[in-house]
């Protein structure tokens, strides 16, 4: 009684269904289709805040297209320019400086980087070696590393530091979008190598190789949070937003044009890079993602968010790391395991107590609020609170609970009506039209013999318990057969077969069903001495003929049943049964409708009587079946079981 109760308590239930959906989501949340959809999330909540404050003096060196115009000289041949920009920003107090250009060693032979050519590589290096605040590009490829021209590695032979070199290998996810990046690669000598902007963070605040070859990364005493070794970025804002200057005015500023460019170098973290178009170095970010932006632009006319330049990828890599900008799950991987499992209950005990409209509107308010309130931690507490698979638990629980609701209503309709009745509307709801449809059916009318008296001398539970167990026998029975009970009066029901489901043999199943019913009655005569009712009989009548079938009552109050004279004749049959002294009565019109063949089946002979049932002007021609009730009838077929006919 206690689990029936738990099962019936909609908190409860609303409890368990919740803890399900939230286990499931969270299974779900490991999936490739869900990490996708969670990092279109998190680049929604970059679009949508746009920048966060930062502290970091970061700047940008940009090759743009005006430089690239200015420089009058093909990109490869731009050591000496920048051996006077490195001169000029060493010069000016850079704290460190990342060169994030590269040409590879085995263009080091080429005549155009020799002393006193175009491209002189020498005086790049020498420049390096002399400010030791630089950090050169590598490239990872496969297991080789590709290193930039041996004359740029002068002070890395020399003097080496685990900051001379960086890989500017970008680590893109499975979308090629970038938004989160390595921090550390080994050789297949087992070698540790930095990233490019981890070289150039770390140069800059001057830490030593046992910080970098430690096994875990700490900052101010606290790990680096990473996914597999990666740190998630937490960009400054969209492209352009970290302070980028031209490479040409600079390098007019280290030639010592005072009008080129007003800016201060001090304690600043420069990284020089291609950030023209023309030489594809762009990649997507969470702010090339329009899932977003598409709104925004429709709303405020915002312009078009482009890629972003790898150098400013490695300065947002820099800022992030300066300004300890990390985007941190306040419980770990734990974060959205806890939170669904604690909100999943509440949510499914919340849409269990409500009706479905009120529910709708539950799972609008959870989804905005919940988006809001991701958006508003990752804006102000760089808490980083997944998404989907809560909104996913919110249409779930939804769909689950008011699933169940319908499945449970169903079943109760079902239960209290009939499951052929429920099928039907919910096959075709126009059947709740109060127009009704005329068919022809056959209607069965039982009752209980002398169960007034039985009444009179037992206690009202003493009654309930019989009537259960009578109608738990004979119900069965009943919709084996296809009938479907219409509805219960008292120790009586009315049965109708061939609605609403059609039956082309639909008198034959009610009165296959009538045998049955009394058969059943008498093979069970040692449970009816035990509940107090030795003698307990049924009689049976059944009628063929039109009636009108459909829901009747108001819009408001509806109810499945027929109409029509076949019904008060079939009720009057089974009254008569007791005159006539059988168990069942079977108008003309049902024996009509029964084959010779179905009729041996049911008994050996038919002799019918006439019949002056009340209310009725003319006689009606009526079967009558008397089943034995003596220990000799019980394991018989129904074709060994003599009726008698009598006349009324």
């Amino acid at each position: 009684m206690r689990r029936f109760w738990r099962i019936q308590n909609p908190t409860y239930r609303g409890a368990v269904v919740g803890l399900i959906c939230a286990v499931a989501c969270c299974l779900l949340n490991e999936t490739v289709v869900m990490r996708g959809a969670e990092n279109w999330a998190l680049d929604n909540c970059f679009v949508l805040r746009g920048k966060r404050p930062t502290t970091a003096n970061v700047v940008v060196v940009g090759i743009d297209e005006d430089s690239l115009r200015e420089l009058k000289k093909p990109l490869a041949f731009i050591s000496p320019e920048m051996s006077e920009v490195v001169r000029f920003l060493d010069a000016e107090g850079a704290s460190a400086i990342g060169i994030d250009f590269f040409i590879p060693a085995d263009a080091e032979d080429r005549d155009y980087f020799r002393p006193g050519a175009d491209g002189d590589a020498d005086q790049l290096g020498k420049a390096i070696a002399q400010s030791k605040k630089v950090v050169l590009p590598e490239w990872q490829l496969g297991d080789e590393w590709l290193s930039p021209l041996f004359q740029w590695k002068t002070k890395n032979d020399l003097d080496p530091a685990w900051t001379d070199l960086g890989f500017v290998n970008l680590t893109t996810d499975n979308d090629t979008f970038l938004r989160r990046q390595q921090m550390r690669a080994k050789t297949k000598d087992n070698e540790a190598k930095p990233q490019f902007g981890f070289a150039v963070f770390g140069l800059a605040q001057k830490k030593d190789e046992d910080w970098f070859t430690a096994k875990l990364l700490l900052l101010d005493g606290k790990e680096i949070p990473t996914e597999s070794g990666r740190m998630l970025i937490n960009f400054v804002g969209p492209p352009g937003t970290i302070k980028t200057v031209p490479f040409h005015h600079v390098l007019k500023a280290a030639r010592g044009d005072a009008t080129a460019m007003r800016h201060s170098w001090k304690g600043a973290t420069v990284l020089v890079g291609v950030t023209a178009y023309t030489y594809q170095d762009q990649h997507a970010t969470a702010y090339s993602n329009q899932a977003a932006m598409w709104a925004i632009q429709y709303f405020t006319s915002s312009p078009k968010l482009d890629r972003m330049a790898g150098t400013e990828i490695q300065a947002n890599i820099v800022a992030t790391l300066k300004d300890r900008a990390f985007l941190i799950r306040p419980l770990g991987k734990l974060t959205t395991a806890c939170t669904l499992l604690l909100i999943g209950p509440l949510l499914g005990i919340g849409f269990a107590r409500l009706s479905l409209g009120w529910g709708a509107l539950l799972t609008i308010l959870h989804h905005w609020l919940w988006k809001l309130l991701c958006l508003g931690l990752f804006s102000w507490l760089n808490w980083r609170v997944e998404m989907v698979s809560m909104l996913l638990m919110g249409v779930m629980l939804y769909g689950v609970t008011f699933g169940l609701r319908w499945r449970w209503i169903r079943k109760m309709m079902g239960m209290v009506k009939s499951e052929a009745v429920a099928r039907a509307l919910e096959a075709d709801p126009s059947k709740l039209d109060l127009r009704g449809e005329e068919r022809e059916i056959s209607v069965l009318f039982c009752d209980v013999r002398n169960f007034t008296t039985y009444s009179e001398l037992h206690t009202p539970h003493q009654v309930v318990k019989l009537l259960n167990a009578y109608f738990g026998i004979i119900v069965p029975i009943i919709e084996e057969e296809g009938g479907i009970v219409n509805s219960y009066i008292g120790d009586g029901l009315m049965v109708m077969f061939g609605a609403p489901e059609r039956q082309s043999d639909h008198a034959f199943r009610a009165a296959r069903a009538a045998v049955r019913m009394v058969q059943a009655v008498y093979g069970l005569s040692q449970l009816w001495k035990e509940l107090g009712s030795p003698e307990f009989r049924i009689g049976v009548g059944v009628h063929t003929g039109k009636v009108i079938v459909g829901t009747i009552g108001s819009k408001n109050r509806l109810d499945y049943t027929a109409i029509g004279d076949t019904v008060n004749t079939a009720s009057r049959l089974e009254s008569a049964t007791k005159d006539a002294q059988t168990d069942i009565l079977l108008s003309e019109t049902t024996v009509a409708e029964i084959s010779e063949q179905d009729r041996a089946s049911l008994t050996d002979s038919w002799n019918p009587v006439g019949l002056k049932l009340k209310g009725k002007a003319e006689k009606l021609m009526g079967y009558p079946i008397r089943l034995w009730n003596g220990p000799s009838a019980l394991g018989k077929g129904l074709n060994d079981q003599p009726n008698k006919s009598i006349e009324i």
